[in-house]
């Protein structure tokens, strides 16, 4: 049996996911909702350093709370015309950081 818990990637739900005993973490397979981020570039701008940071930021959290099991994660929420840094598009940031290629915001 697998237990999928929905999650909107508060820290409290980090902290549990965190502090689960192995045997549960084989049948947990939590969808994460990450929580749309403002993405407000200033004039002139198609980059929101805040907005790269709190993607990030949520996908090295994600890392270093559940690496090794299995989890969906529900990115829908987030800015379709948003841009991070080097025109990198949001969803590969977030994965980027996930695999451990990010591990703060780089300029």
């Amino acid at each position: 049996m697998i237990y999928r818990p929905l999650l909107r990637w508060k820290r409290g739900e980090q902290t549990a996911l965190t502090n689960l005993v192995a045997a549960h973490n084989r049948v947990v397979e939590p969808l994460l909702t990450v929580t749309g981020h403002s993405y407000n570039p200033l004039s002139g701008d198609t980059v929101d350093a805040a907005f790269d940071a709190r993607i990030t930021h949520d996908a090295v959290r994600l890392r270093l709370a559940w690496t090794g099991h299995r989890a969906s994660v529900d990115l829908a929420t987030l800015d379709p015309d948003a841009e991070c840094h080097n025109g990198q598009h949001p969803l590969s940031r977030f994965f980027d950081a996930l695999a451990g290629r990010w591990t703060r915001v780089q300029f």
